[in-house]
């Protein structure tokens, strides 16, 4: 550990390739400060809290211009929740998990409930599928033929804005199209376990500029959060 501010400590934990996840204490170890780093550089979500736990700022450092400062927090305080006897992740506490109905391979839904003046609501869809429907293919004809499905199924009119792998064994991809006049952005993480393949499927329709990057923000936040039997997965 090292100093980041007078009567504070703060932790440093490599989640991949040089990113990590910041985290800073208040003497009676509460947290004052969290956020990414990325070759040394701040990125993505950063939160301040004051001792009560209470956000007092919220911004993101994904544009290398200047901070975008987020007014709105109440998407931003997370709780752990349980996908299913192996799988927990950190979701936005205001939104809820939803009851499933017999489908085997869906695990949860969980949804933003809490604007009822949106008809179209966050949500995060979580799925489990067999490693057997890879059907023996690699990782690269994986990734093409997954982002096909998507441009199949949205008639090609797909932009692509973040297209990652994690040491090969878990994939990350966000897009958005637009349907029915709104403009949804996708967040889709997909990693492999054992035989398993778990499939997360976030959705948002953000009403700003600052909203692409809030929920860019969240969904990546709840992807990285991710623990598979109580470690993480990065």
């Amino acid at each position: 550990m090292s100093s980041c501010a007078k009567n504070h400590k703060d932790e440093k934990v490599e989640l991949f390739d040089d990113f990590y996840k910041y985290i800073a204490y208040y003497p009676n170890d509460s947290v004052h400060q969290k956020g990414y780093y990325s070759n040394n550089e701040k990125t993505m979500l950063w939160l301040t809290y004051d001792n009560n736990g209470k956000i007092t700022k919220a911004e993101d450092y994904s544009n290398s211009k200047e901070p975008t400062s987020f007014t709105d927090f109440s998407e931003l305080y997370f709780s752990s929740q349980r996908v299913d006897s192996f799988i927990t992740i950190e979701i936005p506490s205001i939104w809820e998990k939803s009851n499933l109905s017999q489908n085997y391979n869906r695990l949860a839904i969980f949804t933003n409930n809490g604007d009822t003046l949106k008809k179209y609501k966050q949500h995060l869809s979580v799925m489990l599928g067999s490693i057997n429907d890879l059907q023996g293919m690699d990782s690269s004809t994986f990734e093409s033929t997954y982002l096909k499905s998507i441009y199949d199924a949205h008639k090609g009119e797909v932009h692509f804005m973040v297209k990652k792998w994690y040491k090969r064994d878990k994939f990350y991809v966000s897009y958005s199209f637009t349907a029915n006049n709104l403009t949804i952005v996708e967040h889709d993480f997909i990693f492999f376990v054992g035989d398993k393949m778990y499939y997360f499927f976030g959705s948002s329709v953000p009403d700003t500029n600052a909203d692409v990057y809030k929920y860019f923000d969240i969904f990546n936040s709840m992807f990285y959060s991710i623990k598979y039997n109580g470690k993480s997965i990065f």
